[in-house]
């Protein structure tokens, strides 16, 4: 028996006469398959089609001479051939038509892809499964590791909360962390992406705010706004400029330095995009930070390598003067309290922060914690001048120290009233720096006294 065009072959006795038990047995539906497929792939050899793609046009295939030409118009002639090309046009079509989930994919597992119903970033590969959150739960990212987007991380997490951390470099590894430049708006699109929240903890170095303060905070609300979320934003104080009493949210803003003006700059473009109502915004103002591991504070690693090691903690203007310092942990705490509120958007607020004291005092504070007689001494102007010529960060330091030179104090009293929390007390914001000292720079811990005997 003769082999149907395109077909299988049908098996055949010694004789040449088709076997009727072969004929009558039922095909399997594997055999069914491999039949089906080769056929295909015979039509579309026949056709000039291929079988794994629909073919751009329904035009012939070019042929190199008249006489292929003939063959080709006389097999097409065939009513089964011509029946062959429409078929597996649709056969393709519908192969090309398959979801993303049934088609493999081949992007890298960093990059972000979007997943129904909810758009998140593909964790890396050597992130242990059980460090993944639920991915239904509202996505929380955090744009910046510095000395306060690390802190908001940890607290987020530490309320069983799903975090994404978007960070410049990519150092560490993590569940849901990203590395990019948030000035790049398509990156800040796909980082930001799935985010009920966005928290903008950025802050580039000094010297480098003219050139990127504002493209970042850009890209922020960028990323915001496509992604439907809400911004937080942490801000500093340089937009009220000399103050002449306790700064208030409602202060006038009167800069008297170029960081200072690029602050309002930054204020203005953020509370816009809230009254456009392109993206939802809270600001949140702090003093100089205190706290434990702070590479941009007066409470460095420099201040404390120096009390330890007998000599004078250097700080700048008026040590005696009082001078606001909010602890680090309750910034972090009012960003993620801002975070999952909805009544802090559309303002500006100030940090709670402990009221006014002395650089000096609280200098002391701390020498009594570590068990040392600490004191400090004053960098003047000319000398942060001076090194100003060889350091771009101590050039735009000097413009800076009039923080120091008139009492710089903050009101707090419009957060408390709202959130109901307080600033942490000082006494314990030296203890838990103390503990931090003690075994970062490997103090003896400090001994217990023995309970009293009634």
């Amino acid at each position: 028996m003769s082999a149907k065009p395109g077909g299988a072959d049908s098996r055949t006795t010694p004789s040449g006469a088709a076997s009727t038990a072969d004929a009558s047995r039922p095909r399997r539906a594997w055999a069914s398959s491999i039949d089906s497929a080769a056929t295909s792939t015979a039509s579309a050899a026949r056709v000039g089609v291929s079988p794994w793609r629909p073919r751009s046009n329904s035009r012939a295939p070019t042929v190199a001479s008249n006489a292929a030409r003939r063959r080709l118009t006389v097999e097409m002639s065939t009513p089964s051939r011509r029946a062959a090309a429409p078929r597996l046009r649709r056969r393709c079509a519908a192969r090309n038509t398959r979801t993303s989930s049934q088609r493999p994919s081949s992007l890298p597992c960093n990059l972000p892809i979007s997943l129904a119903p909810m758009p998140i970033f593909l964790r890396p590969c050597n992130a242990h499964p059980s460090s993944m959150q639920a991915t239904s739960a509202p996505l929380h990212v955090v744009l910046g590791a510095g000395q306060i987007g690390g802190r908001v991380v940890e607290l987020l997490r530490a309320r069983g909360l799903r975090v994404r951390q978007v960070r410049r470099t990519a150092v560490g590894v993590g569940p849901e962390l990203v590395a990019g430049d948030i000035r790049d708006l398509d990156f800040a699109r796909r980082a930001t992406e799935g985010a009920a929240v966005v928290y903008d903890c950025m802050n580039p170095a000094y010297h480098r705010w003219p050139q990127e303060l504002l493209p970042m905070a850009r890209g922020a609300l960028h990323g915001a706004q496509h992604a439907g979320a809400r911004l937080v934003a942490l801000d500093c104080l340089y937009m009220y400029g000399r103050p002449n009493g306790p700064m208030r949210e409602d202060s006038p803003p009167t800069p008297c330095s170029k960081k200072g003006e690029l602050r309002v700059q930054l204020a203005e473009l953020r509370l816009a995009a809230d009254r456009r109502g392109d993206v939802p915004v809270a600001i949140a103002r702090a003093s100089d930070f205190f706290g434990a591991d702070l590479a941009y504070a007066v409470w460095s690693d420099r201040f404390f390598r120096r009390i330890l090691a007998g000599r004078k903690g250097q700080v700048f203007g008026d040590p005696d003067l009082p001078h606001a310092y909010t602890d680090v942990e309750d910034v972090a705490r009012a960003l993620v309290t801002l975070g999952t509120s909805d009544r802090g958007f559309g303002q500006v607020w100030h940090i709670p922060t402990p009221p006014a004291e002395s650089t000096r005092s609280l200098a002391r504070r701390l020498g009594r914690a570590l068990d040392r007689d600490v004191d400090v001494a004053v960098v003047s102007r000319w000398l942060v001048r001076t090194l100003g010529l060889a350091s771009p960060m101590m050039r735009e330091m000097a413009e800076m120290i009039y923080q120091w030179e008139v009492p710089f104090e903050l009101d707090d009293s419009k957060f408390r009233a709202a959130f109901g929390w307080s600033a942490t007390p000082v006494e314990a914001s030296v203890a838990r720096v103390a503990a931090w000292a003690r075994e970062r720079y490997g103090l003896a811990a400090r001994p217990v006294a023995p309970a009293s005997r009634v």
